[in-house]
């Protein structure tokens, strides 16, 4: 099934013109878009993996492509910085539902319209990839109770979606393939986009994915990833927990280090660093350090946790993980489990005493 300009409409609300172009926002060309009044629509940001070849084409000659995306779109829109040694970037739009829809179907135009030499292009050379960035625990939003809702945005949108099993390394990022014809893609991401903002729950330990590194000269990684009490994906402001004890503040720096972390290994060293709020801490720490001592053991990394530094106005500490990249997945893994079993804690102990 193909999707047509009327099931763009019925999802929307919009009636669009059958005569305008797919990728053309009817109020956004010319001096109507100077005029056009701010959207009032819910925002959403949606990222993409894309390979360096598809972000050149992406952001065009003199940058050419993208300027013209977002002038068309009214959607804020970039691709990260290229990174030696690296082969994918990721690519951020965000705006309302109906105008990044659009932006991801301009994207698959130009991918179509590129020439490039893949079985996928051979096979099926009017349809274009999109690989989307979703947090893990969003991802059942997407697909529903026993598959219901990915089904129906497969039948309205007729594109194919697969959904990674797995996070991508580092991160609670999964992968959200979806192909199709550029009007396929532009209805489904439109859904995507609603399924993750209609979700409304918050959301906690969002590691963002960054494409891996290559070793550097002394045989380290360098990434950052960082925990958000807020959820991007909707915009919406999480309410503040309540403070975590106070005696757990301190007891980071008698757990900095651990005989038992980081035995010999040949693999090479990383390093993740992750931002986390500073009521949030003592729940990794645990009671007199036992839950960070407990990650230490599981996953064979070193730990640390920075002092919250008065005066600057941060309400955040770092936590430093230092390993082979298994032992950093495995810690990654550990902290975000208990970070999730602690913000729902916390809204259970709200929500009975909103009660």
């Amino acid at each position: 099934m193909t999707a047509t300009a009327s099931d763009l409409a019925r999802l929307t609300g919009l009636s669009l013109n059958p005569d305008t172009p797919v990728n053309q926002d009817p109020s956004s060309t010319g001096a109507g878009a100077a005029a056009a009044s701010p959207s009032t629509e819910p925002l959403v940001t949606l990222r993409a993996l894309v390979s360096t070849k598809e972000a050149g084409v992406i952001i065009g000659s003199g940058g050419k492509n993208v300027a013209e995306i977002r002038d068309s779109t009214g959607v804020k829109a970039g691709v990260s910085k290229v990174v030696q040694g690296v082969h994918e970037r990721v690519l951020t739009i965000s705006g309302d539902f109906v105008s990044v829809a659009k932006a991801f179907a301009m994207i698959a135009q130009l991918l179509i319209d590129a020439p490039q030499s893949t079985s996928q292009q051979t096979q099926f050379p009017d349809c274009a990839t999109l690989r989307i960035l979703v947090s893990h625990h969003l991802i059942g939003s997407v697909i529903g109770k026993a598959g219901a809702k990915i089904k129906q945005i497969q039948e309205d949108s007729g594109a194919k979606l697969v959904i990674s099993k797995e996070m991508l390394p580092q991160s609670t990022e999964r992968v959200i393939d979806v192909l199709g014809l550029v009007k396929s893609i532009e209805v489904a991401i439109f859904n995507i986009a609603q399924c993750i903002f209609n979700d409304g729950k918050p959301v906690a330990g969002v590691i963002a994915y960054v494409p891996q590194a290559r070793t550097t000269q002394n045989g380290n990684f360098q990434r950052t990833g960082r925990f958000d009490s807020e959820n991007d994906n909707n915009n919406r402001e999480v309410s503040n927990p309540k403070r975590a004890r106070s005696g757990d503040r301190n007891r980071n720096n008698n757990n900095s280090t651990s005989s038992t972390a980081n035995a010999i290994t040949d693999e090479p060293q990383q390093t993740q660093t992750l931002t986390v709020p500073s009521d949030m801490v003592g729940c990794i720490i645990g009671k007199g350090g036992s839950f960070i001592a407990n990650i230490r053991r599981q996953s064979n990394a070193k730990l640390r946790i920075s002092e919250l530094e008065e005066g600057t106005g941060s309400n955040e500490r770092v936590v430093t993980i230092v390993g082979s990249a298994g032992a950093i997945a495995k810690a990654l893994q550990l902290i975000y489990e208990q970070l999730e079993a602690e913000k729902t804690r916390r809204l259970q102990m709200d929500k009975r005493h909103d009660d």
